[in-house]
């Protein structure tokens, strides 16, 4: 493994001689990355853009932007993604041949919402190298724009790319989903069976409960509350009206009554012991936004458990993931290559 405390001495030692040297610059401010010193990181990101604004100084201080943020006032570190995609745009101003320019803004209008700027920035990605991330960014694009067709194909085509780079099951997951609400139930059940089977034979990032998704989706309701029912008291809006509605379906009124009280009374403890907590690391306002966020959720319960008495079945609530991964020219321990610049 290598030592990138003695790497930075290195590397210091050679900006002394070379203080131009974006090369340099670029190695140390990765390394010092690596060893958790950030504001000095930031300085040399900054220094090499400025020395030689070229794609990969500009774009590499744009990803540190995005990942870290820049120090603000106050000692903490403020979100500083606007700059990120204004360094972004210029970069792309020049070209580049490289899909990573392309897939990290298309990564940040993804995550903004902003799915028309998006598409053709990830589209670009894709023609330049597909990767799990910029399919799979494409995938949750289309699913939000109501392309359900195009973002089934970009699911099916990430989780086909899942390896030591990223192993994310998320892409299978939104592929299956996807495949339920094309009314493609035995092709949705298999991918959900394959979901299971590698939850259960490696580590995953994928919680089962998540699988109970695709289950819900395809009117398979036993499945749906044996995934859910071992989800001990992580009680979240996501899946409870899900699982109440299930169990309903299947007969069981005095469990689906059951877990409606326990709902209910763990929400109004948690009101009442927030209430009582009188931690100064609360961060202003943010505890009454708490309190708040749980009596709404109290009341989308009771909403919801009068609805499936009613005989209403609560939409899913399926949210495709938005994948991320290192982008930095030049990173060792992800063997990213510098970008040869013309």
């Amino acid at each position: 493994m290598k030592d990138y405390h003695e790497l930075v001495q290195e590397l210091e030692k050679k900006l002394k001689q070379e203080p131009d040297n974006v090369g340099v610059l670029n190695d140390l401010a990765i390394a010092l990355m690596e060893v958790l010193r950030y504001e000095d990181s930031f300085e040399y990101f900054r220094q090499a853009a400025r020395i030689f604004p070229s794609i990969q100084s500009l774009h590499n201080l744009a990803f540190f932007y995005y990942a870290e943020g820049e120090p603000a006032e106050d000692g903490w570190w403020a979100s500083s993604e606007d700059k990120a995609v204004q360094l972004l745009e210029i970069a792309i101003e020049q070209k580049p041949t490289s899909h990573f320019p392309f897939t990290l803004l298309g990564r940040i209008y993804a995550g903004k919402e902003d799915y028309e700027k998006a598409i053709p920035l990830l589209e670009q990605a894709i023609t330049l190298k597909p990767t799990l991330e910029n399919l799979n960014n494409l995938g949750v694009c289309f699913y939000f724009t109501s392309r359900l067709n195009e973002a089934t194909d970009c699911f099916q085509q990430a989780s086909l790319l899942r390896g030591e780079n990223n192993s994310s099951m998320h892409p299978l997951l939104s592929y299956g989903v996807c495949l339920a609400r094309l009314g493609k139930q035995s092709e949705a059940r298999q991918v959900a069976n394959e979901l299971l089977r590698l939850c259960k034979e490696s580590e995953s990032d994928l919680d089962e409960d998540y699988i109970a998704s695709i289950f819900y989706e395809i009117y398979d309701f036993a499945d749906v509350i044996e995934l859910y029912q071992h989800t001990k008291l992580r009680y979240a809006t996501y899946w409870i009206p899900q699982y109440l509605y299930a169990l309903h379906q299947c007969g069981d009124n005095a469990k689906m009554n059951d877990v409606f009280d326990k709902v209910l009374l763990f929400n109004e403890n948690e009101i009442e012991e927030t209430n009582q907590d009188d931690d100064e690391d609360w961060e202003e306002g943010r505890k009454a936004e708490y309190i708040a966020e749980l009596k709404a959720d109290i009341t989308l319960y009771k909403t919801v458990f009068k609805e499936i008495k009613d005989g209403k079945s609560p939409p899913s609530e399926y949210k495709p993931s938005i994948e991320s991964n290192c982008y930095l020219f030049g990173c060792t321990r992800h063997n990213n290559s510098n970008y040869l610049e013309d």
